[in-house]
């Protein structure tokens, strides 16, 4: 787990990766089968890049946010209900 970035308040981009049964993406990377697969993002300030990207698994979205919230307790979270 990362360290929380808590004085960031920018959005955060959380985001189900879709794998297919043999845990394969749409462009053929291998990540396995199990538990869902997430990507999240934070917007540089200037909005023109990424500083920060990941994936991490979680049962579902719910989990997903919690996960998320820990890693940017002050992001504004594109893609995620409060």
């Amino acid at each position: 787990m990362s360290k929380p970035f808590s004085d960031y308040t920018s959005h955060v981009i959380l985001q189900e990766k879709r794998l297919n049964m043999g845990g394969y993406d749409k462009f053929g990377l291998y990540y396995g089968v199990g538990e869902k697969l997430y990507y999240i993002a934070a917007i540089s300030e200037d909005g023109m890049d990424y500083f920060y990207e990941d994936e991490f698994r979680a049962k579902d979205r719910a989990e997903a946010i919690e996960i998320a919230k820990e890693i940017f307790p002050n992001g504004r979270f594109i893609g995620a209900k409060k």
